[in-house]
């Protein structure tokens, strides 16, 4: 497993431990670096450098995904072998439980170590050109203004002619970036992905259809899974009444119990898929008892070896975040005046509906959606509020 840790860190072994019982250490990492499967994990660690920036020059117009496609291809890989790379467990390449990257052929792939350097002195190389051409731009451009200022409408026609230039400028510069992401194949396309932020998900997904099939697929999501959190385990499962789901559904779990819950103990992605399960039973016309549910949230939690305090508390807080993050329209309206007349039933604990659950739902429907109610609805409402609660806030009234 020696075979998972960065190539600089095996370096540093292999150079500053040999002495004493350290040795074998050492000795241990030449081989590991030596070893044809770790060339895989180099070449890959070359790649996300290429990613995040820590292998380009100075130059501001070299785009990282034009080099992503030249290497890839010195390296050799088969970017069309799409059952290859899907075998590919990247928490573990570089050893031999992890798969080994598709290649078209061994011999076309280059020496990883004159790779670099040949890239580094291409990027130096490519500064120093232009570098001069801007010295010359810019002294171009102190002419044409010398000459611009002896004559104003020269300067009119000078500007609108710079402006179309930079209008045609832009668009060719739009147009090979978008040429030059139709030759990345899905793999590293998807490592792209994954590094920009989430809350731009939606719009990059809009942007190509193909784009749309990519974070509709599994692929993406199990990669920002082991990006995002690398130690949940994608494979186990729990018992209980609420499943696991697939890698989309997992994230999507451990996204809303970091952002809603911030828990940090187990209990995390079984809090996050507890409050989507009641999201979504919520959504649904008609509504399934709100009893029903509660029951089955607070099985999943004893299920999970939470005792029955425990589930009721922790059932609870995922009553109240549902609530909380209701949008106001129509449907949530129609659902809290169903939840406030639903008949109340007798249940042993835990599994009768906590008070303060109730009590939200009261103070929702009447803050929130106060204008929505007809005169009779309105004081209906309030006489159910005054029966449960008996002392009732004065803002529930409307002052």
């Amino acid at each position: 497993m020696l075979g998972t840790l960065p190539s600089k860190y095996l370096k540093w072994v292999s150079k500053n431990l040999r002495a004493r019982d350290f040795e074998d250490w050492a000795k241990l990492a030449d081989e590991v670096l030596q070893d044809p499967v770790y060339k895989d994990r180099l070449e890959w660690e070359f790649a996300e450098n290429l990613l995040t920036g820590d292998y380009r020059g100075n130059s501001s117009t070299d785009s990282s995904v034009d080099d992503l496609v030249e290497f890839s291809q010195r390296f050799g890989w088969d970017n069309e072998d799409k059952l290859g790379w899907s075998r590919i467990d990247f928490s573990l390449l570089g050893t031999s439980k992890g798969g080994r990257i598709p290649r078209k052929n061994d011999s076309q792939s280059e020496n990883f170590e004159s790779l670099g350097e040949n890239y580094l002195m291409k990027k130096k190389s490519k500064v120093r050109v232009e570098v001069g051409e801007k010295r010359e731009v810019r002294v171009e451009r102190q002419r044409m203004k010398r000459g611009v200022q002896t004559n104003k409408l020269e300067k009119k026609i000078d500007v609108g002619v710079d402006q179309e230039q930079k209008m045609k400028k832009d668009t060719d510069c739009v147009a090979l970036v978008d040429n030059t992401f139709g030759k990345l194949p899905d793999h590293l396309v998807i490592e792209i992905f994954v590094r920009v932020p989430i809350s731009d998900w939606a719009q990059v997904a809009c942007v190509r259809k193909h784009w749309e099939y990519i974070f509709r697929g599994e692929c993406l999501w199990q990669s920002a899974l082991l990006r995002t959190w690398p130690l949940a385990d994608q494979g186990k499962q729990w018992p209980g009444p609420i499943p696991r789901g697939l890698s989309r559904r997992c994230f999507t779990s451990l996204y809303a119990s970091k952002n809603i819950f911030a828990l940090n103990d187990e209990i995390d992605e079984i809090m996050g898929h507890t409050y989507l399960f009641l999201k979504e039973q919520l959504e649904l016309a008609p509504l399934p008892s709100s009893g029903i549910l509660h029951g089955t949230i607070i099985e999943q939690f004893i299920a999970c070896g939470k005792s029955r305090d425990k589930a009721h508390e922790l059932a609870s807080r995922v009553w109240l975040a549902v609530i909380d993050n209701m949008e106001e329209n129509e449907h949530t309206f129609l659902l809290l005046k169903q939840l406030v007349r639903e008949t109340d039933v007798f249940l042993p604990y835990p599994y009768s509906r906590p008070y303060k659950i109730q009590w939200k739902v009261f103070e929702k429907l009447l803050i929130d959606f106060r204008d929505c109610f007809n005169r009779v609805d309105y004081y209906d409402i309030l006489a159910s509020a005054k029966y449960k609660f008996q002392h009732i806030p004065s803002s529930w009234l409307g002052y």
